[in-house]
């Protein structure tokens, strides 16, 4: 036994003295990281400074970002350097430190990063990222893998709509029922409709919805979850929203990779906001309770 403790301790210790960079190096799935981070001038800090959490986005992680994008950082050090201080945060922070749903971060960047505890299926996220590999102790801090690169959000789940452009037509609803203020409170979770699911419903049935806000309304609110729920978090379940009615909630379930929402396709997932997240679809909902009223419309 005392042999076996002399083997090991070295290791133990020996690890306990690498920094946050001295880690990310003798890993096989950070090399990409590694090379940005020396690349954004950030090595001494990382090395140095701190304690620091640093959720570590691994090698296929920053592969998978779009050619253009990783393009344009490679080019761009200060818009790397601003990407990756939002991946830090000061303090170290292991796994069970995290397990707060809706806890929230302050990165070096300024900006704050949403932490959420999914119970059901035991699932921790970092805007909505899983952490794949928790607790690496280093000597200035600790590092969490996630699988994707994590970019700030630039405002609420309005300035999310506005700045994607197809939901034109949602906006004007949430402007004609009052509700774009109830839009940036939260957290929440917003199905949304695109422009082109609003089509779906005809020009007629849109006209009348618009010039019938009350009912307009309801069927907005059944598009709203509370609090950030990321497709991570997601299993097949009903989901309470902004219109209460206890025998009519929404109902999530998954095809494959597809995530679908009372029959409506999850087109585009986890567009984090300041204020929770969008998850964009392709049909408008409609509450079976409201149904025939709109027909009457």
């Amino acid at each position: 036994m005392l042999l076996l403790l002399a083997l090991v301790l070295p290791c133990v210790l020996a690890q306990s003295n690498y920094t946050i960079i001295d880690c990310l190096k003798a890993s096989s799935r950070e090399q990409v990281l590694v090379s940005l981070i020396q690349q954004a001038g950030l090595t001494d800090v990382l090395a140095t400074g701190g304690p620091f959490t640093l959720f570590a986005p691994d090698d296929a992680a920053i592969r998978a970002l779009p050619s253009d994008t990783l393009a344009m950082l490679k080019n761009d050090s200060n818009a790397l350097a601003e990407i990756l201080k939002y991946h830090v945060v000061s303090g170290t922070f292991k796994m069970a430190d995290l397990k707060v749903n809706e806890l929230m971060l302050e990165t070096l960047a300024g900006d704050q990063l949403r932490i959420n505890d999914y119970m059901f299926n035991h699932r921790l996220t970092v805007d909505g990222a899983p952490i794949t590999y928790a607790d690496k102790v280093c000597s200035n801090g600790v590092i969490h893998r996630i699988s994707r690169v994590l970019m700030a959000p630039k405002g609420t789940v309005v300035d999310v709509l506005q700045a994607d452009g197809h939901f034109s037509t949602l906006l004007a609803a949430a402007q004609a029922t009052g509700l774009v203020d109830a839009l940036q409170e939260g957290p929440i979770t917003l199905m949304a409709p695109v422009d082109s699911a609003f089509s779906r419903l005809g020009n007629d049935t849109v006209s009348k919805l618009l010039a019938n806000p009350d009912i307009l309304a309801e069927v907005l609110k059944y598009h709203v979850i509370h609090g950030a729920l990321y497709a991570a978090g997601m299993h097949s379940e009903y989901l309470n929203t902004l219109e209460p009615n206890d025998r009519e909630r929404l109902y999530a379930s998954f095809s494959g990779y597809t995530v679908v929402v009372d029959g409506a396709r999850v087109t585009q997932k986890d567009l984090s906001a300041t204020n929770g997240v969008v998850h964009k679809i392709d049909h408008v909902l409609i509450p079976s309770s409201l149904k025939a009223k709109i027909a009457a419309l």
